[in-house]
């Protein structure tokens, strides 16, 4: 345990909580491995099979070119947000409360919990 602190003492630590070490923004794993730094925005209240698109129910903001996970129980997922559309209009971002559609690149699933990267 002690040589994860040192670790990221030296590598500028923020916090340690449950064995994960985050680093501004990132983590670090317990294998020493980096990782970006998620917070959930939302799940996933649809997917439709053509065209390959989620929809998901925000409970935080959104804009195209955000980096976000989607994962589930057999879904782990992570793309760029390329366009979303609320309502048949694309739109360039969208808040708390929206049901958006994002396209996807695979299936996902009804209850599939959306993350943002952060950076």
């Amino acid at each position: 345990m002690w040589e994860k602190s040192l670790v990221a003492i030296v590598a500028g630590l923020v916090t340690i909580a449950g064995g994960v070490v985050r680093l501004e923004g990132k983590q670090l794993k317990g294998n020493g491995d980096m990782e970006m730094a998620e917070e959930e925005i939302g799940k996933v209240s649809d997917f439709f099979a053509r065209p390959v698109v989620a929809a998901f129910e925000l409970t935080a903001a959104l804009k195209v070119g955000d980096r976000i996970r989607i994962k589930g129980h057999t879904t782990d997922l992570e793309l760029e947000v390329g366009s979303m559309q609320i309502e048949n209009a694309a739109v360039q971002e969208a808040k708390a409360g929206d049901s958006i559609g994002v396209k996807v690149p695979e299936r996902v699933r009804k209850g599939d919990t959306v993350y943002k990267i952060v950076e």
